[in-house]
């Protein structure tokens, strides 16, 4: 397996599309496209009924899948304004694209029809549209019917207009896109981007998403002292960091929401879905100098797990608010993963939300940036 990737930044979709197979072709010489992923901007996405059979025929395949993205990682680049097409080619690999419709009223059909097939040593890319996903039932197949399944992930969000996914046989503003790339030995790998202003906090008592008690005691008691002894500054919002207990901000083991809310006549702190008891909450706040830790500890992992393996390609799956703008320089995420991994193709894109890897089972992300790497 060989992976090349490809970014143009033409205005004109059609030609963007030229551009971008052009260099793929460019790159593979006479080796054909087994499949490839695509993210445009939403400058292109108007031009999708034109711009997807320039692309199919430059790459000489419809085994196509991407969408519409905040933004574009190609090699070291980040590119989040402006008219973008990114793109990622294989060859002398098995791969295999899928398009479902009637993603908002059929969520369990389309993961079981997404994941159909796939096994431990395939790599699943999945780009729902973000704003008809309902990742409860999604994702609850996805842990009883594939539970081996290696899955990376992102919403398509497009912040001009409707959410678009696409394939080389059509495109969807209710759908989900697939691409399984077989036999690829993937890993996939989760950093954060938060900073933890507190050790995980036993839920003891809760009633749904109202978290009633923290290690015995009322929740917003727990909360109070927490504020009152902060010192650093810091008026970024507080976020809820759910884990297992003994979990460490990080590791694979959590994941992050908004708080919902305060309960004041209940003591209790509401937050965006069903809580247990038993688990571990955190309060976080999104932290520049935590998410650049964070990532740097995520490739040494990765690194060591691969062993002077060198992979094939290495797909990014990123938060559309952990761009330029977070980390106040640009391609800092793009650069470093590049520069661990030493030349090995990257590319991916920046959504509105994240799938990725928790307690050894798919779930959403918020704030935080996935990585495969396989091949």
């Amino acid at each position: 397996m060989r992976a090349v990737v490809a970014l143009s930044m033409n205005p004109r979709g059609e030609d963007a599309a030229r551009e971008a197979t052009s260099q793929i072709r460019a790159a593979l010489g006479d080796s054909p496209v087994s499949g490839a992923l695509c993210w445009v901007s939403p400058e292109h996405a108007d031009d999708l009924q034109r711009l997807l059979p320039a692309l199919c025929l430059g790459l000489g395949t419809r085994v196509l899948a991407g969408c519409v993205s905040a933004g574009v990682t190609v090699g070291g680049r980040e590119v989040m304004d402006g008219p973008t097409l990114g793109l990622m080619a294989f060859t002398e690999a098995n791969v295999e694209a899928r398009l479902l419709h009637d993603l908002y009223a059929e969520p369990e059909r389309a993961a079981r029809e997404a994941l159909h097939g796939a096994g431990p040593q395939d790599l699943v890319v999945l780009m729902p549209t973000a704003s008809t996903f309902k990742a409860t039932p999604f994702l609850e197949v996805v842990a009883s019917q594939h539970p081996l399944a290696r899955v990376i992930g992102g919403g398509a969000a497009n912040p001009d207009g409707d959410d678009l996914v696409f394939t080389g046989q059509g495109l969807s503003r209710d759908g989900l896109a697939a691409l399984v790339i077989r036999d690829c030995q993937p890993e996939v790998r989760l950093t954060q981007s938060c900073r933890s202003l507190s050790r995980g906090h036993l839920i003891t008592r809760c009633e749904g998403a109202d978290v009633l008690e923290l290690d015995g005691k009322p929740a917003l008691q727990v909360l109070a002292a927490l504020l009152a002894a902060r010192d650093d500054g810091d008026d970024s919002p507080l976020l809820a960091g759910h884990a297992g207990p003994g979990d460490r901000v990080g590791a694979e083991g959590l994941f992050v929401r908004p708080f919902m809310g305060l309960d004041r006549a209940r003591a209790a702190v509401r937050l965006s879905q069903p809580a247990q008891e038993g688990d571990a909450l955190l309060f976080l706040t999104r932290a520049v100098d935590s998410s650049r830790a964070d990532l740097n500890a995520m490739m040494i992992e990765t690194l060591g797990v691969l062993r002077r393996r060198r992979p094939a390609f290495a797909l990014m799956t990123n938060c559309a608010g952990r761009g330029a703008e977070f980390q106040g320089i640009p391609d800092y995420d793009a650069a470093v993963v590049s520069g661990f991994l030493d030349g090995v193709p990257l590319a991916g894109f920046f959504g509105g939300f994240e799938l990725g890897p928790f307690r050894g089972k798919t779930q959403l992300h918020l704030f935080s940036a996935v990585l495969a790497v396989g091949g």
